[in-house]
């Protein structure tokens, strides 16, 4: 947000280079015909609170309990299914993973 990046290099290093580095790219980590459609969609102005009873985990507790955040996930999709949104929480059914096998 300080301009230290541009958003393509960000995407690149959060996906992309993520998902070669641990040997999934051919099915994550870009946007083209035959992968995986998983986005996240986040709008940089919102802001957020971290707050441990938020969170989505069992373990409540973190080190970043009332420090402020700018940038929040508004909505999650898993391949092109919506799962999360903001305001309405966990939208997707148990189970909907799939393993995705390395590719060696």
């Amino acid at each position: 947000m300080k301009g230290r990046i541009s958003l393509k290099r960000f995407v690149r290093l959060v996906s992309e280079n993520a998902a070669n580095r641990y040997g999934i790219g051919h099915k994550k980590g870009s946007i083209e015909a035959g992968k995986d459609a998983d986005l996240v969609l986040i709008d940089p102005r919102d802001r957020l609170v971290v707050r441990g009873e938020g969170l989505f985990s069992k373990g409540k507790l973190t080190p970043f309990e009332g420090m402020e955040l700018r940038g929040r996930i508004q909505k999650t999709f898993l391949r092109g299914t919506l799962v999360y949104s903001l305001g309405k929480g966990i939208v997707g059914k148990k189970g909907g993973g799939r393993l995705v096998r390395r590719n060696i």
